[in-house]
């Protein structure tokens, strides 16, 4: 809540990219939703890449992706993911390259996802711009699943990429 809030109140949008135990998050409910609108058989890695590709390419706007992409899931599975994750998302997907989005996509079907990835994603809609960030407490340190993932972070996703460090939780201070 601290680091959200850091990122807040310097102008970010910020929402949990994997959430505890929980890893359902935002873009995972994205490519839930993808699959299955389109039906797709998760066994065939290739032509579901090549389905997404098509997806992101058909639409160069990607707000009409998303709206297509409701029309064909419907509104009951959107509201699966709550008020604020599909606003929260549908904001995100204004401005995500597509590229990012079919690497995900492909370590989502990998089943890879989302070992070791971070904390959060941060944005700001208005600037265009997004990166990650690792939240760590002032004695925690980086697991192996998340140093694997800034490996391959450094060499194929190339994402913006942090980490806070929060030093001292009652006065918020943060490097």
């Amino acid at each position: 809540e601290i680091a959200l809030e850091y990122y807040k109140t310097n102008g970010y949008n910020a929402t949990y990219f994997v959430n505890g135990s929980s890893n359902k998050t935002i873009f995972s409910n994205f490519f839930d939703l993808f699959v299955f609108g389109y039906q797709l058989n998760l066994q065939n890695k290739e032509k579901n890449l090549q389905k997404f590709i098509e997806f992101l390419g058909k639409y160069n706007n990607l707000n009409n992706s998303f709206s297509f992409l409701v029309k064909k899931v419907g509104n009951r599975k959107l509201a699966d993911l709550g008020e604020p994750d599909a606003r929260n998302l549908e904001s995100i997907l204004n401005i995500f390259r597509q590229t990012d989005l079919v690497n995900l996509f492909s370590e989502y079907l990998d089943g890879s996802y989302p070992l070791g990835f971070p904390d959060l994603f941060i944005w700001n809609e208005n600037m265009g711009e997004y990166f990650f960030s690792e939240v760590k407490t002032k004695n925690d340190t980086l697991n192996i699943n998340q140093k694997r993932w800034i490996q391959k972070n450094i060499s194929i996703f190339k994402f913006n990429f942090e980490i806070l460090k929060i030093l001292d939780k009652d006065s918020k201070e943060m490097k």
